[in-house]
């Protein structure tokens, strides 16, 4: 970590470890899990806030949404698919994945 501005940790991060950074004088920012695009959006914006990179964060928002925009209906006719993630995993239907693929068209 050494001279470290920022610890960036996920919502599953062990909150003893999350205290002794603390404690060490690390400022640590927990970013939780997306279950949606737009919490997404809002995460890159808060982290750029942060970092004091805020075009930065709107300029990938911008790249995010523009993504989104070309993808939208992609799917010529509803194709039915099935995401397989490790351990044979398969995102439900409150993730972003989820309604990613949906605006894409696929179900």
């Amino acid at each position: 970590l050494g001279e470290a501005d920022l610890v960036l940790a996920g919502p599953f991060e062990g909150r003893a470890r999350r205290d002794l950074l603390r404690r060490f004088g690390f400022e640590v920012m927990v970013l939780g899990l997306w279950t949606s695009l737009d919490q997404g959006r809002e995460q890159v914006r808060a982290l750029a806030a942060r970092l004091d990179t805020k075009p930065a964060g709107e300029d990938l928002v911008a790249r995010i949404d523009a993504a989104r925009a070309r993808a939208k209906g992609v799917a010529a006719q509803p194709r039915r698919i099935l995401v397989l993630q490790r351990r044979g995993y398969t995102p439900g239907s409150t993730s972003y994945l989820d309604g990613l693929l949906r605006e894409m068209g696929l179900v």
